[in-house]
């Protein structure tokens, strides 16, 4: 069985938004950052192949794309190898319309 008070105060807060809903006020949902070119982001690895990384910027709608040589002085050779669930710290360099971040 429940504790009261924590039932309690679930009815209160239950109530509280209902009480909002008969008022009409309207419950905003939190924005969603966009990138712009020159942000610096941190992002999550999600995907790799030969050409580069797939990234999952956080807090951002669109993912980002990672090119394999993107990083300084990394050749084909000497690119870092990335691993799926690292995170990255990047600067966006465009934003297609429609499309996914470059980094």
């Amino acid at each position: 069985m429940p504790n009261a008070a924590a039932a309690e105060d679930l009815a209160a807060a239950f109530a509280d938004v209902r009480a909002r809903r008969e008022n009409k006020e309207t419950i905003r949902r939190p924005r969603v950052y966009e990138p712009l070119p020159g942000d610096y982001v941190v992002g999550r690895v999600e995907e790799r192949n030969a050409e580069g990384y797939k990234v999952k910027l956080m807090g951002a709608a669109v993912p980002g794309v990672l090119g394999a040589v993107a990083f300084d002085g990394a050749t084909k050779r000497t690119r870092p190898h990335l691993n799926i669930d690292d995170l990255v710290y990047c600067r966006v360099l465009r934003v297609p319309r429609g499309g996914e971040a470059e980094l």
